[in-house]
Order: structure tokens, then sequence, then C-alpha cells
């Protein structure tokens, strides 16, 4: 792969770390602002770019990136996903 896909590789890391952070941004509001639905697509884009940031991580160390945020990524979706569950519960 060439440069120029490492760097769009990075860009991609880049905008699923961002959504990371706009959803715990989010979800740091008052809880009984949210909608269900807005939760639940939340929790959407949360799974869809977390598999992104994965796959592309991936792609990133075959290139012969050294991997260093993955566990910090997995930790941070994990309790945004636990987060978004909890306040989905508590919508019922």
């Amino acid at each position: 792969m060439s440069e120029m896909e490492r760097k769009r590789l990075i860009a991609i890391r880049g905008q699923c770390k961002a959504s990371f952070t706009r959803i715990e941004t989010y979800i740091s509001k008052d809880p009984p602002t949210f909608t269900i639905e807005d939760l639940e697509v939340r929790k959407r884009i949360l799974v869809e770019n977390y598999n992104t940031f994965k796959d592309t991580a991936l792609n990133l160390i075959l290139l012969g990136e050294t991997a260093t945020e993955e566990e910090e990524i997995e930790d941070r979706f994990l309790a945004i996903s636990a987060s978004l569950d909890r306040y989905i519960k508590s919508q019922h």
C-alpha cells in the first residue's frame, strides 16, 4: 500500500475516535433529555465505528504501524456501550 493509503487509514482511524468522543460528550448530558431512539442510533453508530476502527488498525499494522491505541479504544468502546445500554434500559 502506498503512503497515500496509510494517510487515508490514519484519517479514518481519527474519524472513528472523534465519533467516540462525540458520543461520550452526548451521554454526559442530563439523561432525562435522551430519547430511546437517540440512544439506539448512537449505539449503532458506536458499534459501526468500533468495527471500522478495528479493521483500519489491522490494515495499519499490516503496513508496519505499531499498535498503540487498540486497548484504550476497546476500553472506551466498552464503557460507552455499557452506559448507552444502561440508559436504554432505564427508558423502557
